[in-house]
């Protein structure tokens, strides 16, 4: 289940002019369309876990990678970051735009930043847990 929602289907041209960047994933992993990517700093590979200030937000997966095979392979995730998302974050209301958004896991984000990794900032509120927020092209990779 990713985090976010898409309004269109988006093709590889599409990433591209939305800063995109291509990532190789690690073996035995795999990461939907709209999840929030890490940077394994072992590996420098896309993986969907490490929320914690360990691992780096590269940004929001805009296709579905299965690399649940058991090696390494070259299958191409492409990232896209610095840009608007429609994202469900915890404990947002109108008086918390500006305010930074951590990733609990790819699929959950919330504003408590402890041991989380930045993934931007609340754009603006639409309703409930319903924001859009500016996806930092400043973080990760």
């Amino acid at each position: 289940m990713a985090l976010t929602d898409n309004l269109r289907r988006k093709t590889a041209d599409d990433v591209l002019k939305e800063r995109g960047i291509r990532m190789n994933m690690n073996a035995a992993s795999e990461i939907f369309e709209g999840s929030i990517v890490y940077r394994d700093n072992t590996t420098g590979r896309a993986v969907i876990t490490g929320a914690t200030g360990n691992n780096r937000v590269a940004g929001i997966a805009r296709n579905h990678v299965n690399n649940t095979g058991a090696i390494t392979t070259d299958k191409p995730l492409f990232v896209v970051r610095g840009h608007l998302e429609e994202m469900t974050v915890g404990g947002t209301s109108a008086s918390t735009e500006g305010d930074p958004v951590y990733a609990v896991i790819d699929d959950d984000a919330n504003l408590t930043s402890a041991s989380r990794s930045l993934v931007g900032f609340v754009y603006e509120h639409i309703s409930g847990t319903l924001n859009y927020v500016k996806i930092n092209p400043n973080t990760g990779v």
